[in-house]
């Protein structure tokens, strides 16, 4: 479904590159604030097949909608990104 499909976009990348931030902005638009969704969000992004895929975190972790004392938010981009391996064990 709708959380399949933006798994996918989360890690295009080239030409899908437009579609790919068009998929994230309307994901978060259309979370309206939820608690849950918005942990998708989090954690689909944090676990996206992309070369930047740290520094896409790491502009996360100062999301107005990320806080460390909130466990199922840190849980959701934190460890999500911790077990995406390659990009968490890069040593650039």
């Amino acid at each position: 479904g709708k959380l399949a499909a933006f798994n996918i976009l989360a890690s295009m990348s080239g030409e899908g590159e437009s579609a790919r931030e068009e998929a994230i902005r309307k994901f978060y638009d259309e979370a309206e604030g939820d608690s849950l969704v918005l942990d998708k969000w989090f954690a689909v992004q944090a676990d996206a097949d992309l070369p930047d895929v740290l520094e896409r975190v790491e502009k996360l972790v100062n999301h107005p909608d990320f806080n460390l004392t909130t466990p199922n938010r840190c849980r959701a981009l934190i460890l999500t990104f911790s077990a995406n391996a390659d990009p968490f064990h890069d040593e650039s």
